[in-house]
């Protein structure tokens, strides 16, 4: 399915019944990469797989950025009327999701977040001297997301929705794309949503490193 917000169209899919959930890809991937989780967490929820702008299905645009990219998480979330969603962010799609709840801190009921830094200094320094050869070899925009600065102190004071924060292991999924172990997700969800008052904000949070 295709909806269009924010001058770009988004593509989506939808499964299943129950409490909206919206799972939002890394740089470089897709919504594929979750498709082995959708089916364990459909009989329980809502869930709505995004491909954010300049990835997958979706619309290529001239420019990205966080900025866009939490935008247009958040336009899809007032289009379909979705009712405090709970957010899982991997990488750019969990720092999407953070300036989203950051923003508007009453329009995502919970997060949770896998492999998610909030400055490039949180990657390691081996990473990020990688990250600038690649980078500066061949510029590409998706890949420059990770050269800048992302989200502030000041920004993650601002997240009330109840936060956790996950490593979560690197696997090759059904479809091919490098992604998340559906046994990565499905645990921390349904524990999440079972004792939301484990993390109350993203104060107490400890942003992993990749």
């Amino acid at each position: 399915m295709y909806l269009t917000v924010n001058h770009t169209t988004l593509y989506y899919t939808q499964h299943g019944h129950g409490h909206p959930l919206i799972l939002l890809h890394g740089n470089g991937t897709s919504h594929a990469i979750f498709a082995d989780l959708i089916p364990q967490l459909a009989p329980n929820f809502t869930v709505y797989a995004l491909d954010a702008r300049d990835h997958g299905q979706s619309s290529t645009t001239d420019y990205i950025s966080y900025q866009l990219m939490a935008t247009d998480v958040r336009d899809f979330i007032q289009t379909l009327n979705l009712r405090a969603p709970t957010v899982i962010g991997v990488g750019d799609g969990g720092i999407s999701a953070l300036l989203v709840a950051s923003a508007h801190p009453t329009i995502i009921g919970r997060l949770i977040l896998a492999g998610v830094h909030t400055q490039p200094r949180d990657l390691r320094l081996r990473k990020r001297i990688a990250l600038a050869a690649d980078y500066f070899s061949r510029p590409r925009k998706k890949l420059g997301l990770q050269m800048w600065g992302h989200i502030t102190n000041e920004q993650l004071a601002r997240v009330s929705a109840p936060t956790s924060s996950w490593r979560a292991p690197k696997v090759t999924s059904t479809s091919g794309q490098h992604g998340t172990s559906p046994q990565a997700f499905r645990m921390p969800t349904y524990a999440w949503l079972r004792m939301p008052t484990i993390c109350p904000t993203l104060r107490t949070l400890t942003v992993s490193t990749v």
